[in-house]
């Protein structure tokens, strides 16, 4: 069983960002991708100044990732050396390298439907109950470019580590409002429990790490119904981005 695993849900995106991780990533993609993140590698374009510490990675159309990636793989080494519970985790990687790119032979990669009403959640929440007899002792759960989302992702998974639940970027529990996305939360939350909501915790992107132990507070039936209801509510992925942290434990206090 790994201490440590990111899932990624990807529509195809380049993921090179990833190199060096493969033993701990499960990648649910709604396209055929090849098992070697290396082999995916294109120059991603973005029309910001990735020096710049308070710029975010983003989709745009001037500048190439090459640069931010070898500063990434920097990073990821300097994560090794300030956390003991990173460093044991990273050290069970395989050893079966492509030269010395750091690239490992293969992560694991798993088809699945594009399901536009769900999004992210139907990545997910598949992953819960596929695996939930052998969920990793910690899940990230990201999507394929996390960056978007939270942008010192490899800081915030430090901090967060140890912790049973925590939004990417950490966040605190708020006040849902009565419009919008929060409304949409509202009236899914009572479909799948019957009850009210009135707040939640939850970060922009729907990114967000658990234990083992905080999964596993609900019986597997609790997700396949989440699941189901979720495929027939409208737009119940911007739903789910506000209550990841009470599905995982709807009493629990998570922020």
């Amino acid at each position: 069983m790994k201490h440590i695993e990111l899932v990624l849900a990807t529509h195809g995106e380049n993921i090179f960002w990833a190199t060096g991780l493969e033993s701990i990533v499960t990648e649910y993609s709604t396209k055929k991708q090849s098992s070697k993140i290396s082999d995916r590698h294109k120059d991603r374009i973005l029309n910001i100044n990735f020096n710049h510490p308070n710029y975010n990675i983003g989709h745009g159309h001037n500048q190439t990732i090459d640069g931010f990636v070898k500063s990434l793989r920097g990073m990821v080494r300097m994560a090794r050396d300030i956390n003991l519970e990173l460093n044991e985790i990273l050290s069970h990687q395989g050893q079966d390298t492509n030269g010395d790119t750091g690239v490992l032979s293969g992560h694991s990669i798993v088809e699945i439907e594009n399901d536009e009403n769900l999004n992210e959640a139907n990545h997910f929440l598949t992953h819960i109950i596929k695996r939930y007899d052998s969920l990793s002792e910690n899940t990230i759960f990201l999507q394929g470019h996390p960056f978007d989302h939270v942008k010192n992702l490899f800081a915030e998974i430090l901090k967060s580590l140890g912790k049973d639940f925590s939004c990417l970027p950490s966040a605190e529990t708020r006040k849902l409002g009565e419009s919008g996305h929060d409304l949409l939360a509202r009236k899914f939350w009572e479909i799948i429990t019957q009850k009210k909501i009135e707040s939640s915790c939850w970060s922009t992107g729907a990114c967000f790490m658990a234990s083992k132990k905080a999964i596993l507070v609900n019986p597997l039936s609790w997700y396949e119904n989440v699941l189901l209801e979720a495929k027939a509510f409208k737009d119940s992925k911007f739903a789910l981005e506000r209550l990841w942290a009470v599905v995982i434990n709807p009493s629990g206090d998570w922020s």
